[in-house]
This record gives C-alpha cells, structure tokens and sequence, in this order.
C-alpha cells in the first residue's frame, strides 16, 4: 500500500512539475477546430477506443468520480485497488502527460489539484492507457475506463485506468478539489 502511495504521490508531483515548466518536454498539439463533436460542443477522439476494454465497459455499471468528493473516491480505489479490479469509472479533470522513468515510457494522466504536503501543491487522479488520440496539455477531459491493475516484476501493484473514451470538454468543473 505504501507503494501505491509513493506512486501516487510520484504521478502527482511529476504532473505538478510538468505544468510548472519545470518538467520539460512538449506538450500535444491544440486542437485544430476540426475535430467532431457531439451535441454539447465537446471534441471526440477521432479513433476507436480499445474493443476488449469498451465491451467490458458495456457490461459493468459505471462508477461516476464527483466533483464534491473526488479525493475521496480516488484515495477508496488505491486503498482497495482488488475491490475496484475490472470496475468501470468515469471521471473528469485536467489532462497531463509525462514521461515515467519506471515503466520507460510516456504515461497520461487525468487530475485534479488539492491539499498537500506544502499547502496546496497536491493532485489527484489516474493514470490512463488509450489507444486513441491524447488531448492538449491542460484540456478538460471526461475519461472512461476499467480500472486494471498493474504487478511489476519487484511485486508493486499500481491502479490504472484502461480507458474506453477520452472527451475533451468545453466546459471546465473546479481546478481545485478539497474533498
């Protein structure tokens, strides 16, 4: 449990440092206008999210993460990551990617700001896989994904959301998050 904690904590301290500039690296490319959308005014992914996911996601009642209580339900999936196996969330949040030293790769979040350790300077929220395309830096977006879990050779589990879709919204919920 430590473990994932520290991951947390590393996700959310990288995702920090990325916004602050202090994390180098691009950033994806804005939207072009051109992108679909659906009635509301929200951009689509233009590709296909992942089959196995999206029929697993059908199947399951979605479990929705709130604005009111977003640290809270979080913080319950990485405390009880076994009870939340195969579960279907949805989630909204700012968009962040960065690249993650112990899987040797580029990994991409959804978050929201709150409470930390030195004021409010923490986030919370998932890394996701996709197999779609990725927002802009900073986009508001709804995710929707299985939750999977992760064992590591050294036995660390890590919670991430396998995501069946990625919508990037017009309108944005609170940046920050105390609960």
């Amino acid at each position: 449990m430590k473990r994932t904690l520290c991951a947390l904590c590393a996700v959310m301290l990288l995702s920090a440092l990325t916004l602050s500039g202090c994390g180098g690296g691009g950033s994806a490319s804005a939207g072009t206008g051109s992108e679909p959308q659906n009635a509301s005014g929200d951009v689509k992914s233009e590709t296909k999210p992942d089959n196995d996911a999206k029929e697993a996601a059908d199947e399951i009642e979605v479990f929705e993460i709130g604005e009111k209580f977003f640290i809270q339900q979080c913080n319950d999936i990485y405390y009880n990551p076994q009870s939340y196996e195969g579960t279907v969330v949805r989630l909204e949040g700012m968009y962040d990617e960065y690249f993650d030293e112990y899987n040797g790769g580029m990994s991409h979040a959804v978050y929201r700001n709150g409470p930390g350790c030195c004021g409010n300077d923490g986030v919370a929220g998932f890394v996701f896989e996709y197999s779609g395309d990725f927002p802009a830096q900073n986009d508001w977006i709804e995710v929707t994904g299985v939750v999977k879990l992760e064992t590591y050779d050294d036995g660390f589990t890590n919670v991430i959301l396998k995501a069946t879709e990625v919508d990037v919204k017009t309108e944005r919920g609170a940046e920050f998050v105390s609960n």
